[in-house]
Formats: structure tokens, sequence, C-alpha cells
């Protein structure tokens, strides 16, 4: 893929938490590096999926963010 091109791609985050999870669904792009959603950019996390078998172009991943104690 391009450095600048970016692909249109249905994701699924969930977010885990002490007090249960959160999932967030929605349409975003993709490029060799980040997530682009509407609200957030997710740096670097493309390195962390895998193409799923017997599929032509679907990926998943993992990505733990920790976050900072306040």
């Amino acid at each position: 893929m391009n450095e600048k091109e970016r692909k249109k791609v249905k994701f699924s985050l969930t977010k885990f938490t002490k007090k249960g999870s959160n999932r967030t669904v929605g349409f975003g792009e993709i490029d060799d590096e980040n997530l682009y959603t509407k609200s957030k950019i997710y740096e670097d996390c493309i390195r962390y999926c895998h193409k799923v078998l017997n599929t032509t172009n679907e990926f998943k991943g993992s990505l733990i963010i920790a976050q900072k104690k306040h």
C-alpha cells in the first residue's frame, strides 16, 4: 500500500476497564500504520493486525493501551 493511500474499513474496538468493557463499531480508514476513525487516530496499530484466513481483505488484531493513573 502506498504511504499516503488509505483504505476504507469497518472496525471494532473494545476498551476494557475495571468497570467493564465498551465496544465501538464503525467505519474508518487505514494506511500502512494507522487507523483513522471519526474521533481519533490510533497510531501504529496496524502492525498488530494479521490477515484472516480464507478472506480476501479482512484483518484482525489486538492492541492493549494502558491508561495513566491520575
